[in-house]
């Protein structure tokens, strides 16, 4: 199975933050994977609200909903070759996927990093202060049927060995490993044949 840049990076932080969290939203937020990306998804009820950077991104940008998109395929993919094992024994819901240290100051509030970003969630006034840049995201809400981001996000999870092993290997299966070293012993011997031949040659 080949996998995209973006998918690689994403399974490199599952195996990495395995030990040290408590669910697959916490993965994205240590591991900065939608931060980097200026992406952040706020669930509230059974409504998530899409936050996209406006120095990123449009307000419809298909570059940043395929991102959304492609991360949930993703998810579901693992979850359904037992690459990851949901544990549903404990639910943890950060107040934000893909920012670190966020708080809920209040039903409508939200704090990140001790106040340098402010979110206000009141219908009327939504905004995403950064510092004294006013309004720095867009906001799009989405129901969880459209975008079905808390079905694996909330869970604890384990990480096969077989995932373990392909994030170890630089994602090349068993197959391919075998291949290459079979193909790097094959050169190997073609250059030993080589050399032996040319030596024969020189020293008659």
């Amino acid at each position: 199975m080949k996998f995209k840049k973006i998918e690689k990076e994403f399974m490199r932080a599952l195996v990495k933050y395995n030990d040290s969290v408590n669910s697959i939203a916490e993965v994205l937020n240590e591991s900065k994977f939608l931060e980097k990306r200026g992406i952040a998804i706020i669930p509230r009820y059974n409504i998530n609200i899409i936050c996209l950077k406006k120095t990123k991104y449009d307000y419809d940008s298909k570059e940043a909903y395929g991102y959304i998109t492609e991360l949930i395929s993703l998810i579901d993919l693992l979850v359904k070759e037992r690459y990851i094992i949901i544990v549903p024994i404990a639910k943890t819901q950060p107040c934000i996927i893909g920012k670190r240290h966020a708080h809920q100051l209040n039903e409508s509030i939200i704090s990140i990093n001790n106040g340098a970003e402010i979110i206000d969630l009141r219908r009327l006034t939504q905004s995403w202060d950064v510092g004294k840049e006013k309004n720095a995201y867009w906001f799009k809400e989405c129901g969880e049927g459209v975008l079905p981001i808390g079905r694996n996000m909330y869970y604890s999870y384990t990480v096969s060995q077989e995932l373990r092993s392909l994030v170890e290997n630089d994602f090349e299966t068993d197959e391919e490993i075998r291949f290459n070293k079979q193909q790097f012993a094959t050169w190997v011997s073609i250059i030993i044949a080589f050399v032996i031949g040319l030596a024969s040659i020189i020293l008659v």
